[in-house]
């Protein structure tokens, strides 16, 4: 039996008032056309901040500064072990557009749990439904 390999993902919970943005992965890619909290992974030598900021830049366009963690969580597939941290942001630069992913949407979190999401994403949803709930 063969060890999966371990990816590390950060994704950006980016709120703008009852809103969440959620991007759509391209139709060529693994889970395509699912829904997802924009992200990506983890370069070598980077550190999670400075991932998530590249990524949200590459995929999205946008700056932003990188907050707090707020939910870890672990999906796996056939092939690999995934570990997702999710970090709020707030875009100090840009306006989010599409760039490397098909579509992005602002959406209240009744609108995000008719979405197909992605299977890690589902996890994520959990999570920020909880705390914004909490904060509420």
């Amino acid at each position: 039996m063969s060890v999966k390999p371990q990816v590390r993902v950060v994704a950006g919970l980016l709120r703008r008032g009852e809103r969440i943005l959620l991007a759509q992965r391209c139709p060529d890619d693994h889970y395509g056309l699912l829904w997802e909290f924009p992200g990506g992974k983890i370069e070598a030598g980077e550190t999670p901040r400075r991932a998530l900021a590249r990524e949200l830049q590459e995929e999205l366009g946008i700056d932003v500064e990188v907050g707090a963690c707020v939910a870890r969580y672990h999906d796996e597939s056939e092939v690999l072990r995934i570990t997702v941290s999710l970090y709020e942001c707030v875009i100090s630069a840009g306006a989010v557009r599409p760039v490397e992913c098909f579509d992005v949407r602002w959406v209240t979190l009744p609108e995000a749990a008719l979405l197909p999401l992605a299977p890690a994403d589902r996890k994520a949803f959990a999570a920020v439904r909880k705390k914004i709930d909490e904060k509420n």
